[in-house]
């Protein structure tokens, strides 16, 4: 095998997965056959994008890299939930308890997302922002989801399911907020004054 095709392995291999527990999922329960039938779209929309971005860069190429791993963690993620959704439907596992497994999963999601926000490095446009206030405004916005996250992960651990999945929304909508605020601080028009 090249390296070409040994990069693309983890994302695809698990793209097919999803798509496998996609289709057992919908023999399971046919009634839910349209939300079924749209998220196994997306997964073939998914691997086919994939093909695309990784055909037309190299392997060492940081973008294609970075969407290969994307790829790869939301298509595991998906993979879990449908696991779950599986497990719950056969009788595996109580009712709600795959309800609680896509809550951590959701929970871990958001501590991941706001520890890597600020460890993004992206151009600053001077004309738009001023980059301090920006950068500032990028570690506040981690601090939010990963605190919340945490959160959410307690939430999801110790409470009742129906008031996990309030406590949860909450504290996502806080944090979005929270964030939200603080960003319009970090922008700024071409003069320096504040927008």
């Amino acid at each position: 095998m090249n390296d070409r095709l040994i990069s693309k392995l983890p994302a695809a291999t698990t793209i097919f997965i999803a798509i496998i527990l996609l289709g057992y999922n919908w023999y399971l329960t046919p009634e839910r056959a349209l939300v079924w039938g749209l998220v196994m779209a997306g997964m073939f929309a998914a691997l086919i994008g994939l093909t695309i971005v990784r055909a037309r860069t190299s392997p060492e190429n940081a973008t294609a890299s970075t969407i290969n791993a994307s790829m790869f963690a939301g298509a595991l993620i998906i993979v879990a939930s449908l696991s779950a959704a599986a497990a719950g439907a056969n009788g595996i596992v109580s009712p709600g308890i795959e309800k609680r497994v896509v809550g951590i999963i959701m929970s871990v999601l958001l501590i991941v997302t706001g520890n890597y926000l600020p460890k993004i490095v992206r151009p600053l446009d001077a004309h738009n922002c001023d980059p301090a206030k920006t950068k500032a405004a990028e570690r506040f916005a981690g601090w939010c989801f990963v605190v919340a996250g945490i959160l959410g992960l307690f939430a999801w651990v110790l409470l009742d399911t129906d008031y996990a999945k309030l406590t949860f929304a909450i504290l996502g909508l806080g944090a979005c907020g929270l964030v939200v605020l603080r960003w319009q601080g970090a922008f700024s028009k071409r003069n320096g004054v504040q927008s």
